[in-house]
């Protein structure tokens, strides 16, 4: 590998790095912050900190710098942070899980089903069957047709 290509592939990395940083720091800031107007001065200032060292060029530096900033947002994160209710790890997740194979009405229309097979319903042309199949029983409504 020559020394260009080392030299891109590893300031991608750290620019990838940088940037699931700051996206971690600004989520955990959000977590600390009570209202809103709080959280906005403190994003304004968590800014203001990653761009004082935007200009570096020197490579080990830069990692030291990343470090140290993993480092601080590790110690400082917060204990109970805030999760989206239906995200994993929600209050909501999965309270509604789907159910298991094979349980739960499954809907067929009688009306364009000869080309799945013979339907029993095909002489009623006025109405569409919906036909719910449970494990232990069929059901058949009939729908009323808009036309």
């Amino acid at each position: 590998m020559s020394t260009t290509a080392g030299y891109l592939a590893r300031r991608a990395g750290q620019k990838e790095r940088v940037r699931l940083l700051y996206r971690r720091a600004l989520k955990d800031t959000l977590n600390w912050a009570v209202h809103r107007h709080l959280f906005y001065q403190d994003a304004s200032d968590l800014r203001d900190k990653f761009e004082a060292n935007r200009n570096v060029e020197n490579l080990d530096v830069i990692d030291r710098l990343i470090d140290d900033a993993e480092a601080r947002q590790r110690n400082f994160q917060h204990p109970d942070p805030y999760i989206v209710p239906w995200a994993p790890g929600g209050t909501k997740f999965t309270r509604n899980p789907p159910p298991p194979e094979g349980v739960g009405p499954i809907f067929l229309a009688a009306r364009g089903a000869s080309r799945l097979g013979a339907c029993p319903l095909r002489h009623l042309t006025d109405r569409t069957f919906a036909v719910s199949l449970f494990p232990s029983e069929i059901v058949v409504h009939a729908v009323e047709r808009s036309l």
